[in-house]
């Protein structure tokens, strides 16, 4: 710095002076934060590279025969349960209606019995009412 420069900006002195001082101030918190992202940022890629070979892991997992075979199985025996669900409700079905049909059957037969023990107790009246009638011996001698 000549003195030409100071007669043209007399504040030379004083810009520089409060230029090193800002950047004194900012300075180290700045590198800091630089450090700090910098951190971070590794760590990013670090956990990124962690997760691609989890992926690829997986898909090589879930690609393997053993799965597929497993979730085969699965299919097969859901279709199994699914079929034993509606086997099971149709039996259920058929013997609901087996169930009222041999109570309607039972109904019919108790009264066919009611009605034939009503038959008997009326012939037995008339019976009783007529009175006995000839004996077997009366009637053959009667010829």
């Amino acid at each position: 710095m000549s003195t030409t420069d100071d007669q043209i900006n007399p504040y030379t002195q004083s810009v520089n002076n409060l230029s090193n001082g800002l950047i004194g101030v900012y300075k180290p918190p700045l590198l800091n934060v630089q450090n700090r992202l910098k951190d971070l940022t590794s760590k990013q890629n670090k956990i990124m590279s962690q997760i691609h070979q989890e992926n690829l892991n997986l898909v090589e997992v879930q690609y393997s025969p053993e799965i597929q075979e497993l979730f085969k199985k699965m299919n097969t025996y859901h279709n199994k349960l699914v079929n034993i669900k509606k086997d099971m409700k149709q039996i259920h079905e058929r013997s609901t209606k087996l169930k009222k049909r041999s109570e309607k059957l039972q109904q019919v037969k108790e009264r066919e019995k009611l009605f034939k023990m009503q038959t008997e107790l009326e012939i037995k009246r008339e019976i009783e009412l007529i009175g006995p009638g000839p004996s077997k011996s009366d009637s053959v001698s009667s010829l």
